[in-house]
């Protein structure tokens, strides 16, 4: 008659085992549902990538036109120089406000008291950015 000990140690080890087994079963699954993920985010990565190549043609060529009073202040800001243009009108800061992506350059004129013609005049007199360096 095997001992006590010796009936615990198989035990044991048929326990370590059948839980070994258990563990590389729920590794393969996560391994191949990982597996899975990676490729669904490759996917993602590379339709954003040509989302974000069509939308930066699509900018060039908007920024590219010239700069009228409907244009928004955020549109203006994108002219290579316009910084240094706002900046000496007090405006230094037009980029990072919330409402500059849909403000218009007459609307932001008319709230600061800015000479609107004056101001279209001086953006306008800056170089387009060129459609590479979008």
């Amino acid at each position: 008659m095997p001992s006590l000990s010796a009936i615990g140690d198989r035990a044991r080890d048929r326990l370590r085992r059948l839980l070994s087994a258990r563990i590389r079963t729920l590794l393969e699954t996560r391994s191949e549902e990982i597996t899975s993920m990676n490729a669904d985010l490759r996917d993602l990565r590379l339709r954003q990538q040509a989302l974000q190549q069509a939308l930066d043609r699509h900018l060039a060529t908007l920024d590219r036109r010239p700069i009228r009073p409907d244009s928004t202040v955020h549109a203006a800001w994108r002219r290579p120089g316009a910084r240094e243009i706002f900046t000496g009108y007090g405006l230094p800061a037009c980029l990072e406000c919330a409402v500059g992506a849909d403000e218009t350059l007459a609307e932001a004129a008319g709230l600061e008291g800015l000479p609107l013609q004056e101001l279209l005049d001086r953006l306008n007199a800056l170089p387009p950015p060129a459609a590479d360096a979008l």
